[in-house]
């Protein structure tokens, strides 16, 4: 599944996990490394952690004394809100469905299979159905992100007033400018990378 995972969700490859090294894999971490996870950026999202890290503590607190509560079930919601916010600049309504499908991803990309060890063999995916699934996921994906990725570009001047410029403001910004870019970003790259950092 990771091979057919990185070609069809990972859009041909092209988000950091999956490219290959080279100039373009380069480029990405390069972006990645100055623009989305740079000191400041991880610092200018701090009060969005503070603001999940408050509500689940308050929604903790919510149990009665001496309940029993499952604080891994608890967090793994907790991180994945904080990474989306930061991702897409607020709660949307697709997020919840971008999860459970990486989630499905992640499940089905894990252990060995037949089509692993024969890579070259096509007609193993076909019969295994591993890319039929992976394609029904990924056009799922595709379609709510093209719908976050329309809404920011419906912003009429960058990110909100007030408000810190998420990862997809900052990589349509890229795109836009286009400099220093040795290969131009595209929305499906933009998509991959988004994708990465949902994972």
């Amino acid at each position: 599944m990771e091979i057919v995972a990185g070609e069809t969700i990972a859009y041909n490859s092209t988000d950091i996990v999956f490219s290959p090294y080279g100039n373009y894999w380069r480029q990405l971490r390069k972006i990645c490394t100055l623009e989305l996870l740079s000191v400041r950026r991880v610092r200018a999202f701090r009060r969005i952690r503070e603001e999940e890290v408050s509500a689940f503590v308050k929604h903790i607190s919510e149990y009665g004394i001496g309940s029993v509560v499952n604080l891994t079930k608890k967090i793994y919601p907790l991180t994945n809100s904080i990474v989306a916010r930061a991702a897409f600049g607020r709660k949307t309504r697709n997020v919840e469905d971008i999860l459970s499908a990486m989630a499905y991803v992640v499940q089905h990309a894990i252990g060995l299979s037949i089509f692993d060890l024969y890579p070259t063999i096509a007609f193993l995916r076909v019969i295994s159905g591993m890319k039929a699934k992976a394609e029904k996921v990924c056009t799922d994906v595709d379609r709510m992100l093209n719908s976050i990725i329309n809404d920011h570009l419906e912003k009429k001047v960058g990110p909100m007033e007030g408000a810190e410029e998420d990862f997809v403001d900052v990589l349509l910004r890229i795109q836009k400018e286009n400099n220093d870019l040795e290969i131009p970003l595209t929305l499906d790259n933009i998509k991959a990378v988004i994708l990465k950092q949902q994972r």
